[in-house]
């Protein structure tokens, strides 16, 4: 029961996430409203985006459009901060680590808002722009926050990546995007490894979530075309923000 439960959590996370992101906090809400302590849950959750994440890095990889000196640079700095994050994750109270995650929720749901305000105004990102991909020097701080929250709780932080990178640093998209995927292997590898330490993953729902997300990631490349983006986003936004009233009220 708990496998299949888990499936089912692996193919809707997937669908989210190709058709509209965010499909993280899907599965992590869904696993906690199963009963699953907070902090196991979060461990967890690790597998499906590490399948999801080796499976755009392998399609990115083929078609040679990784850029991997600025992918490797990327490495050093962000896994640090994975560690840490994960680290601290792992150690928490679980009252207290009830409650960051509760927060990270709200955060979530804000993102999610404004990515549905500004896909209703027809915005976009940045510009795209154009050139070799360069990690200036105050990018490695920001990519040392970023594998911080990847560590503490993996759910949103690629918007947080594409920020750092492309908006503000003015990397090409594409460039942008591929080290972002790169960066989340490295994110679900080393937190894992920290959680799978600690005692903090479920091995049966972990399974059943990593053959859920392939399955999802199939049927989600054909729903992309069909599903309004903002629709999914929408629904999203009202569960992740019931996902942190849930966790307010138990804590």
């Amino acid at each position: 029961m708990v496998f299949a439960l888990a499936v089912v959590i692996g193919v809707l996370a997937a669908i989210v996430n190709m058709v509209a992101g965010g499909g993280s906090a899907l599965s992590l809400g869904l696993l906690l409203a199963s009963g699953m302590p907070p902090q196991v849950a979060n461990g967890t959750n690790r597998l499906v985006i590490l399948v999801q994440s080796v499976t755009g890095a392998v399609a990115l990889g083929r078609r040679r459009r990784i850029p991997v000196r600025a992918a490797l640079g990327a490495l050093p700095a962000a896994a640090v901060g994975t560690v840490l994050g994960a680290w601290s994750a792992s150690v928490m109270d679980e009252g207290v680590f009830r409650m960051a995650l509760a927060w990270v929720f709200v955060a979530m749901g804000v993102v999610l808002v404004f990515e549905l305000w500004r896909g209703r105004r027809g915005g976009g990102s940045a510009p795209v722009c154009r050139g070799e991909a360069v990690l200036r020097w105050w990018m490695h701080p920001a990519l040392l926050a970023a594998g911080f929250m990847a560590g503490f709780v993996q759910m949103g932080v690629g918007i947080l990546v594409l920020l750092v990178l492309h908006v503000l640093g003015r990397m090409e998209i594409v460039a942008s995007n591929a080290i972002k995927i790169v960066l989340a292997v490295m994110f679900s590898v080393v937190s894992l490894t920290v959680f799978v330490l600690a005692g903090q993953v479920d091995w049966r729902a972990g399974l059943g979530l990593a053959l859920g997300g392939w399955l999802g990631a199939v049927l989600g490349i054909r729903l992309m075309l069909r599903l309004p983006a903002n629709v999914v986003r929408g629904a999203l936004v009202v569960f992740v923000l019931l996902a942190a009233w849930r966790l307010f009220a138990a804590g």
